[in-house]
Formats: structure tokens, C-alpha cells, sequence
């Protein structure tokens, strides 16, 4: 058995069956995302990026889904509290799955992990470009720069002398 099982296996009713639920809306929500076990808890991911995972409140026991990019989810419905880069949406066992609100929030979190990797890939392409291209000069071009250099000071000084 997976722990990721063991996980769901060792939680009592009704917090159980509500992140099983939870589990499977998430899953079904993008092919692309992916659950592990990080930490002890659910982590589900996207483009091999965090995207929320699953805990329970210390306080009062009730289950939640924590979101990463917390300042970028501009829900009503998720808190911050303390977290910097975290929110959380709370979810009551004993009601029906806010299934809209869920919905809606993952599909802001995987807009916001695409568009992060993206820049990412951006910068790393651009990055791999400069350096490449800065090296990639041969000894002769760097030749030709020099005999430009040259041949430039040349008739400024041919030009120089003959406004003389």
C-alpha cells in the first residue's frame, strides 16, 4: 500500500470521505496534475510545480486545502493569516464541497504556476542565449572587430588631417 493511501486509510469520517472527494475533483480537474506524499500530507502538482495539498486545522480539526501563490489568489474565500506564500480554503465535512469555489480557484493556480514556468523558461532561454552567443565568438571575428576598429581610426585621422 502506498502511503499516500495509508494517508486517507488513517483519517476518521466525515473528514475522510470529504478529502477523498476532494482528492478525485482535484485530480479529474487536469490530466497534468500529480498527487504525492511530501511533509506527511497530500501534495498535488502541475508541471512538477506545488499547487495546494491537504491538512487539517490544528485548532479545531477541520480539513483544508492549501494553496501555493497565495498573494496572486485573489479569493474571498481563501485566508492568508499568517502565511506568506500560502492560502487556505477551509471546507466543512459536515456540507456540500463548495465545488464552484474549488474550481474556480484551481484553475487561477494553474494559470499562475503555467505562467511562472513560462517566465521561467523565458528567462532560462534567454539566459542559455546570451551566454552562448557571447561565447560562441571565434578568433576570427574577433579579428574583424579589431580590424574594424582599426580601419575606422584610420579615416578619422586621414579626415582629421586633410580638414587641417
Amino acid at each position: 500500500m502506498r502511503n499516500i493511501d495509508s494517508f486517507y486509510l488513517g483519517l476518521n469520517e466525515p473528514v475522510k470521505s470529504c478529502l477523498e472527494a476532494l482528492r478525485t475533483i482535484i485530480l479529474k480537474h487536469d490530466s497534468q496534475i500529480s498527487e504525492s506524499m511530501k511533509y506527511g500530507m497530500p501534495f498535488f502538482s502541475i508541471h512538477k510545480k506545488m499547487l495546494c495539498y491537504f491538512w487539517k486545522e490544528k485548532k479545531n480539526g477541520l480539513p483544508y486545502i492549501g494553496f501555493k501563490e497565495a498573494k496572486s489568489l485573489p479569493f474571498p474565500w481563501l485566508e492568508i493569516g499568517d502565511r506568506s506564500t500560502i492560502s487556505v480554503m477551509y471546507i466543512d465535512p459536515y456540507s456540500d464541497l463548495p465545488l464552484k469555489k474549488l474550481r474556480q480557484t484551481l484553475k487561477a493556480a494553474i494559470e499562475i504556476v503555467e505562467l511562472k514556468s513560462n517566465q521561467n523558461s523565458k528567462s532560462n532561454l534567454s539566459s542559455k542565449s546570451t551566454k552562448s552567443s557571447s561565447s560562441a565568438k571565434s578568433p576570427g571575428s574577433v579579428k574583424t572587430s579589431k580590424a574594424t576598429k582599426s580601419s575606422k581610426s584610420t579615416k578619422t585621422s586621414q579626415l582629421t588631417k586633410a580638414g587641417k
